[in-house]
């Protein structure tokens, strides 16, 4: 039984753990920044080469006591949680070989998935997709002049003959969209171009070599990955030139020195001013801590019985979980609080983009919280993924305002979507650890499908999935079935205390907007797990975010 002494002893552990929470967050900061290399482009053609080096900078702001928390286990979640994490913006490091001259060239916020081209010969680097919002660059033959923001442009759909999967090739039916589309490689070819594109991080089971033969000379890209203790960061690499004709023989292009300090003034002028700046104190748990000490005070005074219904919650929301649902065909005028001009607005754009419509439905479920909406699904063949536009009519409080969804699904039970809705409370009940997504509130349609193709073809190449390409109706109804097992799955193994935690900063307005925004589940882990074992570049999505 609690007593009133023991309620006393914990309210003194509860003022305890605030005043350490607080005496935290008062700390003098330190500021350190870390470049992590993010793709390597290299082309060469007779007797000149280039070498492209992508990476980013990985900012954050600690304190004396971060600093010497071990960099293993549960004490990298909470030294993570504890700093202001940043990520800057993409430089690319050119490097022109001819002869025995080897020039450098820095291009600050360059494009972060360029599409190379050749224009009057001369190799051209565009943002591959409109939302990419880096600038370009073309060789001049002196030097790198600087493009504008302008996309290049995406290829029209043309009829494709399929193939049995054994004999299709690998770039299949998204090489379009690679970092050289189909038309620009056969350009390069006939020039006489070669070229090879690599993430940086093939070495970390071993050195490995890339030779370039030229007219006059032979260079060879050497990729090193040495193992660390870290678990965000298990590997620096370094990239090199080797050639008799340069001088040093060997030159060091990009090496990954780890964190490196630097002043508070470069710190915030290098930051994006779109990102909001996160706080070093954990709000959801102090939103816990509160609901604990309420919930001992309920108790000693009596008023147990009150807590009862709470004690079974966790288990009556997983039973309000449906189990099943049916998608009866629908129209608009069934829903006399649809907004009608802003469904018809939607659909003219997807329409615009490409999407097909599949049908208009009310789906009906076997739960009784589930509330009535109107649904009109989408399928996009050649992007591979469904556009739903859906307004929910809940009982109390009104409809919540119509969105647009996109959402495509990977191999491996992996889901990607985006939606320009504005993220709700109860979503931090239900998420599934390989369902991620992010809210673009305000976003149209075309916004949302840049952004998606984006953050699809980025998790692929950490995670190392591919699409599903199949976008029929009976593929949309049977993996919504599946989601619904997945949810109950999911709500059972969650720890409830934190999911209420988040569910109460949520409504009370205390959550940060950017952790609202976004729901990266396992990625992260799964990602950096491929990476230490050498098979991926690790969590690089980050950006996708921002």
């Amino acid at each position: 039984m609690l007593t009133r002494v023991r309620l006393i002893i914990l309210t003194v552990l509860f003022v305890a753990v605030a005043a350490a929470f607080a005496a935290f967050a008062v700390l003098p900061r330190r500021y350190q920044v870390r470049e992590q290399l993010s793709g390597i482009a290299v082309f060469w053609h007779e007797d000149e080469a280039f070498v492209f080096v992508d990476h980013r900078a990985m900012a954050r702001s600690t304190n004396a006591v971060l600093e010497r928390l071990p960099q293993s286990g549960w004490w990298v979640a909470l030294g993570t949680m504890g700093g202001d994490w940043r990520v800057f913006s993409q430089t690319t490091i050119a490097y022109h070989l001819a002869g025995e001259a080897l020039e450098r060239f820095e291009l600050p916020g360059a494009v972060m998935t360029p599409s190379w081209d050749l224009e009057d010969g001369r190799l051209v680097a565009r943002a591959r997709l409109p939302m990419d919002q880096g600038r370009g660059f073309g060789w001049t033959g002196r030097g790198f002049a600087r493009l504008g923001a302008r996309a290049a442009p995406i290829p029209r759909p043309s009829t494709r003959t399929l193939q049995a999967d054994d004999q299709e090739q690998d770039e299949g039916q998204l090489a379009d969209f690679g970092p050289v589309a189909a038309e620009a490689r056969e350009r390069l070819k006939k020039a006489g171009w070669h070229f090879k594109h690599l993430s940086g991080y093939e070495g970390a089971r071993g050195a490995v070599e890339l030779p370039i033969a030229l007219r006059s000379q032979s260079c060879t890209l050497s990729l090193r990955s040495q193992r660390r203790d870290e678990i965000m960061f298990p590997f620096t690499t370094s990239v090199e030139l080797r050639s008799d004709r340069l001088s040093p023989s060997t030159q060091v292009l990009f090496e990954d020195a780890g964190w490196k300090r630097i002043p508070r003034a470069e710190f915030e002028a290098r930051s994006d001013p779109t990102q909001q700046r996160s706080s070093s104190f954990p709000t959801s748990m102090l939103v816990l801590l509160v609901l604990w000490l309420g919930f001992l005070v309920l108790k000693v005074g009596g008023v147990a019985a009150w807590l009862l219904p709470f004690l079974g919650l966790k288990r009556r929301l997983v039973k309000s979980v449906a189990t099943t649902m049916s998608f009866p065909p629908a129209i608009p005028e069934q829903f006399p609080r649809l907004d009608r001009p802003r469904l018809e607005a939607f659909s003219r754009d997807l329409e615009a983009l490409g999407f097909e419509k599949l049908l208009d439905t009310s789906p009906i479920a076997d739960s009784p919280t589930y509330p009535p909406n109107f649904s009109r699904i989408y399928a996009h063949r050649r992007q591979g993924c469904f556009g739903i536009i859906m307004q929910p009519f809940p009982s109390i409080g009104g409809p919540i305002e119509l969105r647009c969804m996109l959402s495509g699904y990977l191999d491996d039970g992996w889901s990607v979507g985006v939606s320009n809705g504005k993220p709700l409370a109860a979503s931090a009940l239900v998420r599934r650890p390989r369902a991620i997504g992010v809210s673009l509130p305000a976003a149209s349609p075309a916004e949302l499908l840049a952004r998606f193709l984006q953050f699809r073809d980025r998790a692929c190449t950490d995670l190392g999935v591919r699409p599903i390409a199949d976008t029929s109706l009976e593929m949309f109804i049977q993996r919504t079935l599946d989601n619904l097992v997945e949810i109950r799955e999911a709500m059972k193994k969650r720890n409830f205390a934190a999911g209420l935690g988040q569910y109460y900063s949520r409504k009370l307005g205390l959550q940060r907007q950017k952790a609202q925004l976004a729901w990266l589940g396992d990625y992260p882990k799964i990602a950096e797990e491929r990476k230490a074992a050498g098979l991926g570049p690790g969590f690089c999505g980050a950006e996708m975010l921002e």
